[in-house]
């Protein structure tokens, strides 16, 4: 038998998740989106998950994208005026919310990490463990699971959760 990956969270995992979050976080339901985000002008968010299963959660979107998150959270008008901490801290709670609930999934002991703005990075040993990308208007953002190498197990067949 040879070491595999576990496989903690499936997309459908993870969108169950993200549709529970739009829901009562941001007050509308979630859309599954084709958009690509990320590249230049990019903000993101990540968290960190340890304990039996190392791994991080991550959301990246425009900058454009991260603001309509923070307006949705804050119940804000468009022409309402943001305060400069307004938009890292929505994102940030946006992640650490995703990642609770990824935790909940997990089997196992586990906590979570402190969410970090601008750091929507695979962890340097990191595999991708599944992503989706969630749209709302006309932005999307893109939710990743990743996974620390070193959390392996004996690979005995049958499919992922």
């Amino acid at each position: 038998m040879s070491a595999a990956v576990r496989v903690a969270v499936s997309a459908e995992d993870l969108w169950s998740v993200l549709s529970g979050v739009w829901e009562s976080l941001l007050g509308r339901p979630a859309s599954p989106a084709d958009g690509v985000t990320g590249g230049e002008g990019a903000v993101s968010a990540s968290v960190a998950l340890h304990g039996d299963w190392e791994g991080a959660v991550t959301v990246a979107c425009s900058p454009a994208a991260a603001e309509s998150l923070t307006r949705m959270m804050l119940a804000l008008p468009g022409d309402a005026r943001l305060m400069s901490g307004d938009v890292p801290d929505a994102v940030c709670e946006v992640v650490n919310v995703i990642g609770g609930n990824v935790k909940a999934l997990l089997e196992g002991s586990s906590r979570l990490g402190l969410p970090e703005w601008g750091t929507a990075v695979p962890p340097e040993d990191g595999a991708l463990v599944c992503h989706l990308a969630v749209g709302w208007d006309e932005h999307v953002a893109r939710v990743c699971v990743w996974q620390r190498a070193g959390t392996v197990e004996e690979h005995t067949g049958g499919g992922a959760r």
